[in-house]
């Protein structure tokens, strides 16, 4: 029998495991471009998402020729959901993962009901559900779509190449975050344009060669410890809710806090600077971008660097 697979030659990254969480979900290369897979498999050409939400999925939902309704969210722990006609879709996510359930049983099997679980990787509660592991890992593109029925165009999907993204990761290592992060903002110009693709081989190799188990149990914990000495400063009152993806701060006046973090290598992110510019925004979607400090408690630390983000923080 003739062998088609090589044999022998150069050394290719040691990635080797069978850890894979969610091996029985489809495999996309951005969540964006799965939640778009997802709706128009369901054959709606209307979607309800939002307002408080990142511009690329909306983005994304345009370029495809969906028309959008937009939602004000009200309250992040307790959202108003819209009305939703049969053939629609709706679009509801989950904020920072802190939510295990939603009142979706007010919707018929008309609507096509997708929770964004992006910011939730290790929720795995709803039926029907999108994940962005980008978002909890150093990899270089991949999403996971969750449903009830098969996608049976799926096949037909390209699949996605990561040569040109390894940069940022590569370099972070070589040269340390802040030297690497000009090229990790270059990337995001590339998924902007990335066309509906199945994640790439290397993410998928490399999403079965993480220790999940340890990820949790370090996040949870790094959660838990910022959580007991901010929650009575946090005006999101959190109660007994914990969060995999971030301890998420609302502050008043936050600017000062996010300078005075970065200022002292705390690097945290602003989610989503597209709202306080859109016409459907209202002034509490514009707080939470303001005044939300979505703190670091990610595998990479232990309670040190939880002292440390709260050294700063003055606590």
């Amino acid at each position: 029998m003739l062998n088609s697979k090589p044999i022998g030659g150069y050394f290719e990254l040691e990635l080797n495991g069978s850890n894979e969480l969610y091996k029985d979900f489809y495999r996309f290369n951005l969540a964006r471009n799965a939640i778009a897979y997802f709706f128009e498999s369901r054959g709606v050409s209307t979607v309800h998402v939002p307002t408080y939400t990142c511009n690329s999925v909306t983005d994304v939902l345009l370029r495809n020729g969906f028309q959008l309704k937009y939602y004000n969210i009200v309250d992040l722990l307790d959202i108003r959901f819209p009305l939703v006609d049969s053939g629609e879709g709706l679009l509801i996510i989950n904020y920072f993962g802190l939510f295990n359930e939603f009142p979706t049983q007010r919707y018929n099997e008309g609507v096509a009901l997708l929770v964004d679980n992006s910011q939730a990787f290790f929720n795995n509660s709803f039926e029907e559900a999108v994940y962005s592991p980008r978002k909890f890992f150093g990899i270089t593109d991949g999403a996971y779509l969750k449903v009830k029925t098969s996608l049976p165009k799926y096949h037909l999907l390209p699949d996605y190449k990561a040569l040109n993204l390894m940069e940022p990761l590569v370099r972070r290592i070589d040269d340390g975050a802040e030297e690497a992060f000009s090229s990790y903002s270059q990337i995001h110009t590339i998924y902007s344009s990335a066309p509906i693709a199945k994640m790439s081989n290397f993410s998928a190799r490399m999403l079965r060669s993480i220790d999940y188990e340890r990820v949790r149990k370090t996040r949870l914990e790094n959660f838990q410890f910022l959580h007991e000495r901010l929650a009575n400063v946090n005006a999101l009152r959190i109660g007994d809710r914990s969060s995999y993806f971030c301890y998420p701060l609302y502050v008043a006046n936050a600017s000062l806090l996010r300078s005075k973090l970065i200022m002292n290598k705390v690097f945290i992110p602003q989610y989503w600077k597209s709202v306080l510019f859109s016409e459907y925004s209202d002034d509490y979607d514009k707080s939470l971008v303001e005044n939300i400090l979505p703190l670091p408690i990610d595998q990479r630390y232990g309670l040190n660097e939880m002292k440390i983000i709260l050294e700063v923080i003055n606590l």
